[in-house]
């Protein structure tokens, strides 16, 4: 069966939320979560930023970033948690802070990752962008400031419009 051929959809707005929050509970399709909505943390506008830096992955790289699978293919937040540190590094500790109890689920007293969902060490930012060739070092500065681990540090729409990738 060929796919549907028609206009790009970018967002459905199911999960939609009225204001600026806080917010808590699950958004977004599972590989697109970002850490805050991971790790059950009240979440807002940041989370927009998130999303923004993964569409624009999705749309120049022709694939998502994240699959947040593991190895038998089911999604799991862990698998999808060692991805984001193998591309963005560990979170800050602070951020794991926030809420502790969910935290400790992956991550130990002191912030050391657990070892039932392995790293996947090939998964890095630089291994994984192929199409771009001399933007490559731009658009990688844009995709880490849009998936920073903090909401609190992501920059705002605004900010990320002045980003020189974009006006490259």
């Amino acid at each position: 069966m060929k796919p549907k051929v028609g206009p790009l959809l970018l967002s459905d707005f199911g999960e939609a939320r009225l204001g600026p929050g806080p917010h808590a509970g699950d958004i977004m399709p599972i590989m697109y979560r970002a850490p805050e909505t991971l790790l059950h943390i009240q979440w807002s506008y940041p989370v927009d930023i998130w999303s923004v830096g993964l569409t624009a992955w999705d749309l120049l790289e022709g694939r998502t970033l994240f699959s947040a699978r593991k190895d038998d293919g089911s999604f799991s937040d862990g698998a999808h948690l060692a991805e984001l540190i193998a591309a963005l590094g560990p979170p800050p500790q602070q951020l794991l802070d926030r809420h502790r109890a969910r935290a400790l689920e992956y991550w130990d007293e002191h912030g050391n990752w657990g070892e039932f969902v392995p790293i996947p060490t090939e998964k890095t930012l630089e291994a994984a962008e192929t199409k771009l060739g001399d933007n490559k070092t731009l658009f990688l500065h844009f995709i880490r400031r849009a998936l920073t681990w903090d909401p609190r540090a992501r920059p705002t729409a605004r900010e990320l419009l002045s980003d020189p990738w974009l006006a490259s």
